[in-house]
This record gives C-alpha cells, sequence and structure tokens, in this order.
C-alpha cells in the first residue's frame, strides 16, 4: 500500500505542477485572449503540461484501483488531444487548437470524478474541493474561448482545484 500512497502522492505533485502552469497561462488568456496561448512566452508551458501529464498517467496507473481502466484511456486519449491541439494552434488556427485543448480536459473530467473513488479510500482530504474546482474549471473553459473576460471563471475553478490538490497531498504526506 505504501508503494501506491507514494504514486498517488507523486501524481497529486504533478497535478498542482499542473495547475500552477494552468493559472499562469489563464492569466495570460485573461489579458490577451485564446491566441496568446501559441506565442513563445506560453507555447513552453504548454509543452511542460504535456510533459506533466505523461508523468501523472505513468503514476495514477501505479496507484488507482478503482479508476485505472479510465487512467488508461482518458489520461492518454486527453493528452494526445491537447497535443494535437498545440500543433493544430502553432500550425494552423489558435482557435482550433484552444478548441481541441479545450476537449482534452474533458477527459480529466472523467478521469478526476473516477479517481475520486480512489482517493477518498485512502483517506484522502481535500478530495471534494478538488472535485468542484476541476468541474468548475473544465465546465466553464469554453467560455474563455468566446471572451477572453471570462477565462475568470475557470481561472477561478482552477484556483479551487489546486487548493483541493495541495489539501491531498498534505494528508498522502503524512500517510506515506
Amino acid at each position: 500500500m505504501d508503494r501506491n500512497i507514494e504514486a498517488m502522492k507523486n501524481a497529486m505533485a504533478g497535478s498542482i505542477a499542473a495547475a500552477i502552469i494552468i493559472q499562469a497561462i489563464l492569466t495570460v488568456v485573461i489579458a490577451r485572449g485564446v491566441d496568446s496561448l501559441y506565442t513563445p512566452y506560453i507555447l513552453p508551458g504548454l509543452a511542460i503540461l504535456l510533459a506533466i501529464a505523461g508523468y501523472v498517467y505513468r503514476n495514477l496507473l501505479a496507484s488507482t484501483i478503482h479508476s485505472r481502466s479510465t487512467v488508461r484511456v482518458m489520461g492518454l486519449l486527453g493528452a494526445l488531444i491537447a497535443g494535437v491541439g498545440v500543433l493544430v494552434g502553432l500550425l494552423w488556427s489558435p482557435t482550433a487548437g484552444a478548441v481541441l485543448i479545450v476537449v482534452a480536459y474533458y477527459g480529466e473530467l472523467v478521469l478526476g470524478v473516477r479517481l475520486r473513488r480512489d482517493l477518498e479510500e485512502v483517506g484522502a482530504a481535500g478530495v471534494r474541493e478538488f472535485i468542484y474546482g476541476m468541474l468548475i474549471f473544465i465546465l466553464s473553459l469554453p467560455l474563455a474561448l468566446l471572451d477572453n473576460r471570462l477565462a475568470l471563471i475557470p481561472f477561478a475553478g482552477n484556483l479551487l482545484k489546486t487548493y483541493g490538490l495541495i489539501h491531498v497531498y498534505s494528508s498522502l504526506s503524512r500517510r506515506a
């Protein structure tokens, strides 16, 4: 069980890092619009997010029981769609690329809801805040495509999600 807790803790640490990068990216989107995703200032952040997705994916596969099949399918599919979204946005249409990235997050939505049971089973605190923040973040993310000022809503959701992730990580650290 300790190895599973350690892998889950590593997945949460990666998720916290990703959430912080997402917060920075959303700040730029709020200020400059969705087209700013494909500037030299934001592209490295998108690339780092894809690398973190691989790290989190590997650790979730090693630590989950109830959501493992969902992690296997939705985690990989989400990362692939997001990667294609980055390429499409860079090489063809920033808006089309942003739409694909938003679609990729719907895989995280399914994954996060399924992950809840695994997190609650190990007695992690902060799961509710993580889930509600994730729901607000992902379900409101399409609003950022309509008007960059509306990205404040997913910004707030991601902030709540990050708060929850920090509590989940802390409670797992006490158990490891």
